[in-house]
């Protein structure tokens, strides 16, 4: 028998290339009822050749036989033909108990095969999509030709039959492409399509515009990737995806909100691209940008310890790359002011005695230190104390009796100097210089009226220091004195006789307890 060498080994090449894929179903050696049988003798070679092709059409089943002699010997090699007059799908259904190689090739003289499979052994299925008009042929013979032996009165038969499709209400076929973008901050080229063919009849052709005709592409770069896929009845699925490329911007919309004296929330919209952001801060005339660094979800941040009545600079830019190689521009500068300086809030007073009052009031942000001026009502003297924040209360002394004042508090705000506008004008009045029934009885002022010579008698000892202030009934002081007592002592003389004759308001403090006293000099 005449074999064709060059095809034949074109043909096991393919097939152990395709082995991996056949399937095995249950073998049926029976010939179908109106099938075409094969003419050829077991054993003759009617048709061993392209030349000698049995015709066979759309639609037809044949049966055959075939034989090997094993390593040396001969073996069946059968040629069938079919002609298409349109674009056509063909699929060829392969059956048989014994192993066979079956194929689809153009022409007797190129012979270039266009599909070829194997049964392994029983039920085996290919198909040509989409095939031109012409005549083509179908070549069947043993795959184990070389090794095995098959006599004819083994009876080995196959059968086969030919299906021809055109009609496009057939096609099922669907395409499910999964993409993914060249990842931010990467090389650019990792990029990937992978097409899920669903439904439709195999096989399945896959073209790509890159000439691919691979099912998945990796390390792809931005672009647009077009593809058809076709399947074995010459249905087709086409789609062009687009990959985007990965940029690495600067967050927009930048904006400065919740502006005070001291504090301001910056914030922006997200970049997908980015990993981090790193926001720089500075004050307007300065050189220096503070920069803080933020993760990839936030999109806001408040910024303290401003200075009050300062316009300051920012701007923010994206970090795409874990190694912070890969980054954007950094945004247009933005500006945002913060407030003056703030007024400290709720003033008040409390009067401690006639001669000292406590101011209070709430303390403000951005502030180094409060100044509390104050005055008696009718005076344009102010007298000022300063006092550092926080604090947030200071005593004022050496006031006047039965006298009202009137007081402002002012911030001096940080790094400016700046003061804030005073308070609204609050008074307050001191006490009058009065007898302390409630602590009289403590110590006894003895005798008054009295020339000059008194004795201040205690109920108890004496500790330590004992102020004596004398006032006239203007409240002037005309006398003071600081006497150190030894402990124990009960009783404390002194002789005013110096004095005028008149009313003195005496005030004697001893170990925080104070006893005023009225004393009336003869």
């Amino acid at each position: 028998m005449k074999h064709n060498l060059t095809l034949l080994f074109t043909l096991l090449t393919l097939v152990f290339a395709f082995r991996a894929d056949a399937q095995t179903l249950p073998c049926d050696d029976t010939c179908p009822a109106n099938a075409e049988v094969e003419q050829e003798v077991c054993g003759s070679a009617t048709n061993d050749n392209c030349e000698n092709a049995v015709t066979v059409s759309c639609g037809s089943t044949v049966c055959g036989t075939s034989f090997s002699e094993g390593l040396g010997g001969t073996f069946d090699t059968d040629w069938y033909t079919f002609t298409i007059t349109e674009n056509t799908n063909v699929t060829v259904n392969f059956n048989s108990s014994r192993a066979h190689v079956f194929s689809i090739i153009d022409n007797c003289v190129d012979q270039n095969v266009l599909a070829v499979g194997i049964n392994d052994p029983c039920l085996e299925t290919f198909a040509v999509t989409n095939l031109a008009p012409g005549t083509y042929l179908i070549n069947v013979f043993p795959l184990f030709s070389f090794t095995d032996i098959w006599a004819c009165s083994d009876n080995v038969s196959y059968a086969f039959n030919v299906v021809c499709s055109n009609d496009p209400g057939n096609c099922t076929l669907e395409v499910l492409p999964a993409v993914s973008n060249p990842t931010c901050g990467g090389p650019g080229d990792d990029g990937s399509i992978s097409l899920f063919i669903i439904n439709g009849e195999p096989l399945f052709n896959i073209q790509w515009d890159n000439g691919s005709t691979d099912q998945d592409l990796f390390f792809l770069t931005a672009g647009t990737y077009c593809y058809t896929v076709t399947d074995g009845l010459a249905c087709t699925a086409s789609d062009c995806i687009t990959l985007s490329a990965p940029v690495c911007s600067a967050p927009a919309n930048l904006s400065a909100s919740g502006i005070t004296n001291t504090k301001a929330t910056l914030s922006w919209t997200a970049n997908d691209c980015a990993l981090k952001y790193r926001l720089q801060v500075r004050k307007q005339g300065t050189t220096a940008w503070t920069t803080y660094f933020l993760n990839a979800g936030a999109t806001a941040r408040t910024i303290n310890n401003l200075e009050s009545g300062n316009t300051y600079e920012y701007r923010i830019r994206s970090v795409c790359s874990f190694d912070g190689s890969v980054l954007s521009p950094f945004s247009a500068i933005e500006t945002f002011t913060t407030g003056g300086c703030q007024t400290p809030g709720s003033p008040s007073a409390t009067v401690v005695s006639a001669t000292s009052a406590q101011i209070q009031w709430t303390t403000v942000d951005g502030v180094s230190k409060y100044r509390v001026r104050y005055r008696p009502q009718g005076s344009t003297d102010w007298l000022i104390k300063a006092v550092n924040h926080p604090q947030s209360s200071t005593v004022i002394n050496n006031l006047e009796a039965a006298t009202t004042y009137e007081y402002q508090l002012l911030s001096i705000c940080t790094g400016t100097n700046a003061l804030s506008a005073p308070s609204s004008l609050a008074t307050f009045t001191t006490n009058a210089l009065r007898i302390d029934a409630d602590q009289a009885a403590s110590v006894i002022l003895y005798p008054n009226p009295s020339k000059g010579p008194v004795t201040f008698i205690a109920q108890g000892s004496l500790v330590n220091q004992v102020t004596i202030d004398v006032y006239d009934v203007l409240g002037k002081q005309v006398a003071h004195e600081q006497v150190t007592l030894n402990n124990g002592t009960q009783s404390l003389s002194r002789d005013y006789s110096s004095l005028a004759k008149g009313v003195y308001i005496i005030r004697f403090s001893n170990n925080g307890v104070v006893n005023n006293y009225k004393f009336v000099k003869e």
